[in-house]
C-alpha cells in the first residue's frame, strides 16, 4: 500500500463528496481544505481509474479550489472538464438525431445508463458524466428495423463478429460522429434478465420530449436498479472488489433527487431476486467513500460493509487488487454460467473470446471492468 495512493484516494472522496453537497443545495466549502502537499499525478491516476477526472475538475472549480493550484495541474483539470463538455454535446446531439430517425420509422427508443443523463438533467454541468458511448433500448422485435434505421443514417459495424451473448448488437460508428454506440435489446445479459426484463423497463417509462423529438427515459428506481445490476454483477465489482467512483456518484445523484424510498425499493426488488447482496454492497460503498452526501442512503448489514471496506482497501493497493480481482473475476462467471449457457460453449464464440480479452486489457490498465 503507497501512502500517496491511499491519500489520493481519500482526497478524491472528499472533494466528490462536497460536489455532491452542493448539487444539492448545501454549501460544504468551509469544510474542505486542500492538504499543503499534494502528489497530483497520484490523484489524477486515480480519477482517472474511476472515471471522474472532468468531475474532478468541475469539483474544484465550484469549490473554488481550482485558481489555488499549481499551472500545471489547473490548465489540466480546465482542459478535461472542457473536454467532457464538448464530447457530452456532440453524444447529445446524436442522440437527438437518432431518435428523430427512430420516432419516423415508428420505434420506441429508451435511452440507458450514461444516455440518460444527457437529457434528464440529473447533473447541472457537462462535465459530471465521463462517457464512453451511448447505450440505446428498443423492443426486441423491433432491434432489426432499429439496426436498419442506423445503416440509412450512416452507422456501421465496428466488429464484424458480435458476441452471441452481449446483450446488444455490435458496437457502432458513424464518420461524422465521436460516438460508440451499442444498440440493445435487453438492458442486461440472460442471466439478470430476470430482474431487469425489457418489457418492463418499457413500461414503467415515462416520455420525455425534446428539441421536437419524443424519447422515453427509464423510470428512477429502473435507473438506480440497472446502476446496481451493471456495476455489482455484469461487471461483476461484487466479486472482484473493484469499485467506480462514477458509479457511485450517480447513485448518491438519484437519491438526492428521488429520495431514501427509491433505493429501498431497490433493495426489495434486488431481495425478491436473490440479489440484495449486490444492492447493499453499492450503498455501503458510498456511504463508505462519500459519508456525507451518501448518509440518506439505507445502513447496510455487516457483511455488505465488510465487502466494501474491503473494496477500498484493494483501491490502496496494487498487489491485492491484481491478486484479488482476478480471483473474483473467475467467481463471477461461474455466477453468470450457473443458469445459462456454460464455460466452454462461450469460449467457443469469438466474440465472447473478444469481450473477455477486452476486460483482461482493461484491468491491466486499472480501469473499470
Amino acid at each position: 500500500m503507497t501512502r500517496s495512493r491511499k491519500d489520493g484516494f481519500a482526497l478524491l472522496c472528499r472533494l466528490l463528496d462536497a460536489a455532491l453537497l452542493r448539487a444539492h443545495g448545501e454549501d460544504p466549502v468551509a469544510t474542505v481544505e486542500l492538504p499543503r502537499r499534494i502528489d497530483w499525478r497520484a490523484v489524477i491516476g486515480i480519477s482517472g481509474t474511476n472515471l471522474v477526472t472532468p468531475l474532478l475538475g468541475h469539483a474544484l472549480e465550484t469549490l473554488r479550489l481550482l485558481d489555488t493550484l499549481e499551472e500545471e495541474p489547473r490548465r489540466y483539470f480546465r482542459a478535461m472538464t472542457d473536454a467532457a463538455r464538448d464530447r457530452n454535446r456532440i453524444l447529445r446531439r446524436d442522440l437527438l438525431r437518432i431518435a428523430v430517425a427512430m420516432e419516423r420509422a415508428g420505434i420506441p427508443l429508451l435511452p440507458l445508463k450514461g444516455a440518460i443523463r444527457l437529457l434528464d438533467g440529473l447533473y447541472a454541468d457537462d462535465a459530471w458524466r465521463f462517457m464512453h458511448d451511448l447505450d440505446l433500448l428498443v423492443p426486441a422485435d423491433r432491434l432489426a428495423a432499429a439496426a436498419r434505421v442506423l445503416r440509412e443514417g450512416g452507422w456501421r459495424d465496428l466488429e464484424d463478429e458480435p458476441c452471441r451473448f452481449a446483450p446488444h448488437l455490435p458496437p457502432m460508428v458513424h464518420p461524422d460522429s465521436g460516438a460508440v454506440l451499442e444498440l440493445h435489446e435487453r438492458p442486461v445479459p440472460a442471466w439478470l434478465e430476470h430482474m431487469l426484463p425489457a418489457a418492463s423497463l418499457f413500461a414503467r417509462a415515462r416520455p420525455l420530449r425534446v428539441e421536437g423529438t419524443t424519447l422515453l427515459l427509464p423510470d428512477p428506481a429502473d435507473q438506480l436498479l440497472h446502476l446496481v445490476i451493471h456495476g455489482q454483477l455484469m461487471h461483476g465489482h461484487l466479486y472482484t472488489g473493484r469499485l467506480l467512483l462514477r458509479d457511485l456518484v450517480e447513485l448518491v445523484r438519484l437519491t438526492q433527487r428521488h429520495g431514501k424510498g427509491m433505493a429501498e425499493e431497490v433493495l426489495r426488488r434486488l431481495e425478491t431476486a436473490g440479489h440484495r447482496l449486490a444492492g447493499e454492497v453499492a450503498m455501503a460503498t458510498a456511504r463508505a467513500t462519500l459519508p456525507s452526501a451518501a448518509a440518506p442512503l439505507p445502513a447496510a448489514r455487516p457483511a455488505a460493509r465488510l465487502l466494501a471496506s474491503k473494496a477500498i482497501i484493494q483501491q490502496h493497493s496494487g498487489l491485492l487488487m491484481a491478486t484479488l480481482a482476478p480471483v473474483g473475476a473467475v467467481l463471477r462467471e461461474r455466477r453468470a454460467h450457473a443458469r445459462s449457457t456454460g464455460l466452454l460453449r462461450r469460449l467457443a464464440d469469438a466474440g465472447y473470446r473478444r469481450e473477455l480479452r477486452a476486460q483482461w486489457r482493461a484491468f491491466r490498465r486499472k480501469t473499470s471492468w
